[in-house]
């Protein structure tokens, strides 16, 4: 047996980063990839599917070849992101899927729509919803997508809020304090006919009577569509109780059949002990009219309680926030059109987009406007004249020239 001498220690082995999901655990370099280092994970779901895969690989295995075009998972949609910056022509979108065993998979995708289309992608295979934000907040740090209080509140919330009728108006001041679901109608699924107490504004020190209703849905609307990202919910929380199966979406419609917008599920993020505090729950922004909640009994008793909710826009947490929520179909949109660009600039398309198909869906089926021109303005994102197009077209892929041309309105210019 061999024995270590008294003094020294065995180096523990460095680990390294794998390409694909971001893990610690790269040990296989991938001939088919051009060396790079990935996982045992990600060799065996890529195995036999790449070209180039079974040509002086180790780890190849002639049986697994039959697996080539077996179909991907169908993952659940979990959310899609847009950020916010526009000003460098980059924009970073997020594609979030669920997996069986409740954790997250994202795809990243970096959108060039000034020069080259779809810059750079990357997937993350398995992280929780509190990775996704670490992630979320780590990539847009990188390309400075962070947005003073100041501008924030011009450019994005200014104009929202004097266009809406919220009872008085908002300011940067009383923007943070003001409860948009105060007094707001409730809806539930109990036989209950009186008065709910869910959006009066007090909390209590447990609970009123009338809170204490067998209603294991409830929904409050807000009025109109409103712009918020934050939301606070209180259950009965005298004796410190956890509540069973709760979730919390959004919706603009109130169908609640496929549309809505999950902001919490206790089946994937966890149960929780109720507090004086209540539970906030803060999120991107998302433009909705109808807060849903459900809960089916608690630790204590079969029995629901409804007692507080409270809706805000919390400027302090959009400054830290630099995503907002957007549909499946509106960010499959930008892809498409970042993918025309890549197309007729030939730029190199990264071979995770082309891998990791299930995220997106066939891009080819993805609706675009031909008629509309391949680079757009900058400001109104109207059409460009084809000589500005060409032009754009012809400097696309010199890293050392970056511009933009504005539409002839923007740009001062009138016919």
């Amino acid at each position: 047996m061999a024995r270590l001498r008294l003094g020294h220690r065995r180096r523990r082995p460095k680990k390294q980063r794998c390409r694909t999901c971001r893990s610690d655990n790269a040990k296989r370099i991938c001939p088919a990839l051009n060396g790079v280092i990935i996982c045992p994970s990600c060799c065996q779901a890529k195995r036999a599917k790449i070209p180039g895969c079974d040509a002086n690989c180790q780890y190849y295995k002639p049986l697994i070849k039959q697996s080539k075009f077996g179909p991907f998972p169908d993952y659940p949609l979990h959310s899609c992101l847009i950020s916010y910056s526009t000003d460098t022509g980059l924009r970073i979108a997020v594609i979030v899927r669920r997996r069986p065993d409740g954790n997250l998979r994202a795809m990243f995708l970096l959108l060039d729509f000034w020069k080259r289309g779809i810059r750079d992608c990357f997937v993350v295979a398995n992280l929780n919803p509190a990775e996704l934000d670490r992630c979320c907040q780590s990539v847009a740090k990188s390309y400075q997508l962070s947005l003073p209080i100041d501008e924030l509140y011009s450019q994005y919330l200014s104009g929202y809020t004097e266009s809406n009728d919220f009872g008085r108006p908002l300011t940067r001041k009383n923007l943070q304090s003001e409860n948009l679901a105060l007094n707001k109608r409730v809806d539930t699924n109990s036989d209950y006919a009186g008065r709910w107490n869910l959006t009066d504004g007090d909390t209590g020190e447990s609970a009123k009577p009338d809170d204490l209703l067998d209603a294991t849905q409830v929904t409050v609307d807000l009025g109109q569509p409103m712009l918020i990202n934050t939301i606070k919910l209180w259950h009965y929380w005298a004796d410190g109780r956890t509540y069973h199966h709760n979730k919390v979406a959004v919706s603009l419609e109130n169908k609640f059949d496929g549309e809505e917008i999950t902001v919490f599920d206790s089946q994937y993020d966890g149960e929780y002990a109720e507090s004086r505090e209540g539970k906030t729950l803060v999120f991107n922004p998302i433009e909705t009219r109808y807060i849903r909640c459900w809960a089916d009994g608690n630790s204590v008793n079969q029995w629901t309680h409804f007692v507080e909710l409270q809706a805000f826009l919390t400027l302090d947490v959009l400054t830290n926030q630099f995503f907002s929520a957007i549909s499946f179909a509106d960010c499959q949109t930008f892809i498409r059109h970042a993918y025309e660009i890549s197309i007729k600039t030939k730029n190199e398309l990264p071979w995770e987009f082309t891998f990791w198909q299930d995220f997106t869906g066939d891009i080819e089926q993805i609706p675009y406007d031909n008629n509309r021109s391949l680079y757009r303005c900058p400001k109104c994102d109207e059409d460009l004249p084809d000589e500005s197009v060409e032009l754009m077209t012809q400097y696309a892929l010199k890293e050392d020239i970056q511009f933009y041309i504005l539409c002839r309105k923007c740009g001062g210019e009138f016919d």
